[in-house]
Formats: C-alpha cells, sequence, structure tokens
C-alpha cells in the first residue's frame, strides 16, 4: 500500500492547479541521477568561495535545485516554466 502524505498537500494541489507544477510519472532513477550530480556542488563550491564567490554561489543554487528537483520527481512532479518569478 502506498502511503500517501497529507501535510502540504493544500499547497502543491495549489501549485498544479496554476500550472507550476505537472504531474509526471515518478522516476527514482532520475532522481538519484539529480543528486549524483549536485552531489559535489557544495564541496567545490566551498573551494571557490574566496576566489570567486558568485560562482562559489551558483553551484550551491544548482545543488539546491538539483535536491528539490530530485524530491519532485520522486514524487511524480515536475517543475513547469515561466522562472521563479512569472
Amino acid at each position: 500500500m502506498i502511503r500517501r502524505w497529507e501535510h502540504g498537500r493544500a499547497t502543491i494541489d495549489g501549485l498544479i492547479g496554476r500550472g507550476r507544477l505537472t504531474r509526471i510519472e515518478a522516476n527514482h532513477e532520475l532522481a538519484e541521477a539529480h543528486v549524483a550530480r549536485g552531489a559535489t556542488h557544495p564541496k567545490v563550491a566551498s573551494s571557490l568561495r574566496d576566489l570567486d564567490p558568485a560562482g562559489a554561489f551558483t553551484l550551491a543554487y544548482d545543488a539546491a535545485r538539483l535536491a528539490l528537483a530530485a524530491a519532485l520527481v520522486n514524487q511524480g512532479l515536475r517543475p513547469r516554466g515561466g522562472g521563479p518569478h512569472s
């Protein structure tokens, strides 16, 4: 039996309703690939902190983005277009 989560469900349903999230088939392999791709980013960002702060920030941001994308795709959701400010 699949146990459905309820905490935050109204928020997710609202994002789906507004077209900010799309339902897709859950893809555990893609989720693992996202996590693997972003796994080295924090260490590299730390090493660049003094040399290239903007580049370090970009890597840290990308690591977070990949982790969140992994969580979504693992649940059968995908963020949809427009960027964060549309």
